[in-house]
């Protein structure tokens, strides 16, 4: 049980890290166990969410699957599940994102931005005349503008885990 392998750990023994026993440490089974310096936060399904579910911040408000473990201080931190393969090889379907909306964005950060066809995750990139664009690392998907710099709000992403 994940309990107990924590406080075995603290003792000095050893146990197996297996992956039945992440899988049990992630789980629902395991409320209430956390790792050190670590707090459940929001993993929000990218294929799904919708406008409404962003407040006037550009935070989400709703449209989470469940929660995750995460080693962050940042209090608005969620998870995004990726989705499709515009981020492929670094970023692949279904792989956590976790974004720090407290941390500065800044040029050729991995970002969380919403646009006109919906939320994103893609690679922030500022030109030397100061445009904004969007950038995918699939070099099958184009660049994308952001035009109405005022409007936009992006938040930068500060890991990338799979799920066991």
């Amino acid at each position: 049980d994940p309990a107990e392998y924590l406080s075995a750990r603290a003792m000095g023994e050893k146990k197996d890290k297996s992956v039945e026993f992440w899988k049990r440490l992630l789980s629902k089974e395991a409320k209430g166990v956390y790792i050190a310096g670590s707090r459940r936060v929001p993993v929000m399904n990218l294929a799904q969410t919708r406008d409404q579910d962003f407040d006037e911040k550009g935070l989400p408000r709703s449209g989470f699957d469940h929660f995750a473990l995460a080693h962050t201080k940042d209090d608005d931190a969620f998870y995004v599940r990726a989705a499709g393969d515009s981020m492929s090889p670094y970023i692949e379907e279904d792989d956590l994102v976790l974004i720090e909306p407290n941390a500065r964005a800044e040029d050729g950060d991995i970002v969380f931005a919403r646009i006109d066809s919906g939320p994103v995750v893609k690679r922030l990139h500022v030109t030397a005349e100061n445009r904004i664009m969007l950038l995918s690392l699939n070099t099958n998907y184009p660049p994308l503008e952001i035009r109405h710099r005022r409007e936009f709000k992006c938040f930068k992403a500060s890991r990338i885990s799979r799920e066991l």
